[in-house]
């Protein structure tokens, strides 16, 4: 890990897509070791928001630094080998390949198998049952702990996650968070996107809103909750992720 207080920084970040603006100057300090909820309406820019950090979206006006270096326009493989891992909203694991694949993938060929494996499956137990089974056939929270271990044994610095809790049980969500706190404990700092504050209020260190693509609020999640109900409905701008 970076030993370094700011670990990711934005500095007055504007980005969008094909001339429309999503991103409005947004001013953002992650410490190393920090669990970052960033909360919102659909369509307030969140995605937008780890795109520009994961470096798949590139500002139009601003900087983006990482352990303390600038990296704006940095290729996003670049970012991934340094230590950046996003997971994208929707799962992307590799469906005709099984669970243990999908894991040597992910890891390289800097590592061990039987390495990849103990470290993937002490956190998730129950991927070492589903070991010889193609990804494709789990359920959608175990797909989901595929894409965690995935990021996990590429022994991260940040973990980036879009819409973690996205079509599944409340149930399964809150057993892939606890998961989620356990990566943190190893020192991982996570950035997680979610809609409704209640999904992410137990684990998560600090939250920032995000309206219209500006930050609105920024603080400890029983500080700014009681704020969000009208924050989300103060804004009259419909911005696209």
């Amino acid at each position: 890990m970076i030993p370094l207080d700011s670990l990711i920084e934005l500095r007055g970040v504007h980005a969008g897509y094909e001339g429309v603006e999503v991103l409005r100057g947004i001013d953002l300090v992650v410490p190393a070791g920090q669990v970052l909820a960033v909360l919102g309406p659909n369509g307030a820019g969140k995605t937008t928001l780890l795109s520009v950090i994961a470096g798949l979206v590139r500002p139009t006006r601003g900087d983006v630094l990482f352990g303390g270096r600038r990296v704006t326009g940095v290729d996003p493989v670049a970012l991934a080998r340094a230590g950046l891992c996003l997971i994208p909203e929707g799962r992307g694991v590799f469906a005709n390949l099984t669970v243990a694949e999908n894991l040597w993938l992910a890891a390289g060929s800097d590592r061990s198998r039987e390495v990849v494996e103990s470290r993937a499956f002490e956190v998730f137990p129950r991927l070492g049952e589903r070991r010889d089974q193609l990804a494709g056939s789990l359920s959608g929270g175990e797909q989901q702990m595929v894409a965690l271990s995935r990021a996990l044994v590429s022994d991260p610095a940040v973990l980036l996650l879009d819409e973690l809790s996205m079509g599944l049980a409340p149930m399964v969500v809150d057993d892939l968070y606890r998961r989620v706190v356990d990566i943190a404990r190893m020192g991982v700092t996570v950035v997680v996107v979610e809609q409704f504050v209640r999904t992410i209020s137990h684990i998560a260190d600090r939250g920032i809103a995000v309206i219209s693509g500006r930050i609105v609020l920024d603080g400890r999640i029983e500080e700014i909750s009681p704020q969000l109900h009208s924050a989300y409905f103060s804004s009259s701008e419909e911005v696209s992720t």
